[in-house]
């Protein structure tokens, strides 16, 4: 009902600012407990528990990070063709990336790539311009003018 009325979903008092939940005073309140308790040793996910020894979050928070980039990878590569190298035919997972088709331009909205670009296309629908290759035809057509030295070689 807040949400409906405008208002900020934690204090129902103060308007948010656009494109967010709570008002202002909220969020910084909301952030100053975070530091404190993250400052305290624990978890900066969940805040309640103690991180793993050289992270910054506990063993849960981190299975469910891992589980949820995962699925968003599965997701990703099944809506550009399947986990398999649109050039060479790679299908080891850890190897796959997606690729900007016609290369990336400053005027490009979609984020350089990682869980980022991932999340945007998954926002927008998985849009043209997309596609799966392995590291190597990534990097082989950054450095090839645009063409991966398999295709260039064929």
């Amino acid at each position: 009902r807040r949400k409906d009325a405008g208002l900020c979903w934690n204090c129902g008092e103060r308007s948010p600012a656009p494109k967010r939940a709570w008002c202002i005073a909220c969020r910084s309140k909301k952030m100053r407990d975070k530091r404190k308790l993250v400052a305290m040793g624990m978890c900066n996910v969940c805040l309640a528990r103690k991180p793993m020894k050289g992270y910054k979050s506990c063993e849960r928070c981190r299975n469910a990070q891992e589980r949820f980039r995962d699925r968003l990878r599965d997701e990703t590569f099944s809506a550009y063709g399947g986990a398999i190298c649109n050039c060479c035919g790679e299908k080891e997972i850890m190897f796959l990336d997606i690729d900007h088709i016609s290369g990336r331009s400053s005027s490009d909205p979609s984020p350089r790539g990682g869980a980022t670009l991932k999340n945007w296309l998954k926002r927008n629908g998985y849009p043209d311009g997309f596609q799966v290759l392995c590291r190597n035809c990534n990097w082989g057509k950054h450095i090839n003018g645009g063409v991966c030295p398999h295709r260039a070689a064929a």
